[in-house]
């Protein structure tokens, strides 16, 4: 799979025992919680594999074993 190199963030959804480990928080507002997927800016030059990685052990102490997903998207601006 060919990802691009000027990806600026990357995550995972992350499944444990069966279930999605997500975060939850406030919106950028302040007036409503909500569900996010685990993951961050990226930092140097890491790959978007590394950043996802690293951004979720430094957000949930958890170390991820990726798999190749059916679909994966991008967003370009």
């Amino acid at each position: 799979m060919l990802i691009p190199s000027d990806i600026r963030i990357a995550g995972a959804y992350v499944l444990c025992k069966g279930l999605f480990v997500l975060q939850v928080g406030p919106n950028k507002e302040g007036d409503k919680f909500g569900m996010v997927r685990l993951g961050g800016h990226r930092e140097g030059n890491e790959t978007a594999l590394d950043t996802a990685k690293c951004e979720v052990y430094e957000e949930d102490q958890v170390e991820i074993t990726p798999f190749n997903p059916n679909t994966t998207y991008y967003l370009s601006e």
